[in-house]
Formats: C-alpha cells, structure tokens, sequence
C-alpha cells in the first residue's frame, strides 16, 4: 500500500469545499466576481487531481470492477434525478424540468449529456477508461501510427 500525500488530500478537499461553497446561491450572488475565478479551475484541479490518483496498475477485469463501482451510482443517481425533474422539475422552477422522459431521453442524458449533478461521475468514468486504454495499449497507438 502506498503512503498517503497529506498535501494532495488537503488540495482535494479545499476544491470540494469549493464546490460546495460556490453551489450556495446566496455566495454566488454576493460575490460575482469570486465566483468567476474560483469556476475556472476548482473543478478542473478536482479532476486532475483525481485522476492522478487513480490506480491503473491492474488488470482489465480489476479495473473494471474499479469502474463499475462509479458507473453503478452514476446510472441510480442521474436517473433518480431525471426522475424527479420529470415529477416535480414545473412544481419547483426547476431550469432543467424534463416534460418528456423516455427510455431514449434517459440513454441520451446518461451517455452523453448529463442533466443532473453528477456530471463529474462521467468525466470520471470517461477519462478513467481512456487512460486505462491509453497507458495499457499505447503499442497499439503507436503502431497504427507508423
């Protein structure tokens, strides 16, 4: 087990502090302009962060199961949302109410543009697996290139 680098964790955690904080409306009307410069990069270094923490040194079926353990709650999480913008999004002002929620709408929403908060989850999920493929097929770029 490798050591932990206290740095890093405290990094990580001040960008999820930042997150939690800019995602206050009362904040993100008091201070426009601090909202402004904290949105273009607290996110940003959350990921890189994140993705340089990732563990790539398994094998296919390991890290699939790495993968699936965020592809599992991304999948409940979006849909329980869509859900319930499709429920209550009218009731609420919701600015991403759903009137129409089919099976297609769902696959879209969760494949390629995410309606919820859990937007992350996919980048994540995304950037994950290419990694995974970049670093442990690069002979294969490599050779298609040549």
């Amino acid at each position: 087990m490798h050591q932990r680098i206290a740095e890093i964790d405290y990094l990580k955690g001040v960008m999820i502090i930042l997150v939690v904080m800019f995602h206050l409306v009362a904040l993100d009307i008091a201070y426009p302009t601090v909202r402004m410069a904290v949105y273009t990069f607290h996110v940003s270094v959350f990921l890189i962060i994140s993705g340089y923490l990732t563990n790539i040194n398994k094998n296919p079926a390991d890290y699939g199961r790495s993968i699936l353990r965020l592809i599992v709650p991304y999948i409940i999480c979006e849909t329980v949302y869509m859900l319930l913008l499709h429920l209550f999004g009218d009731g609420v002002n919701a600015t991403l109410s759903m009137d129409v929620l089919t099976l297609k709408d769902v696959a879209i929403r969760l494949l390629v543009y995410p309606v919820g908060a859990y937007w992350y989850l996919q980048v994540l999920i995304v950037c994950g697996i290419v990694y995974y493929l970049v670093f442990h097929f690069k002979w294969l770029i490599h050779q298609s290139s040549c």
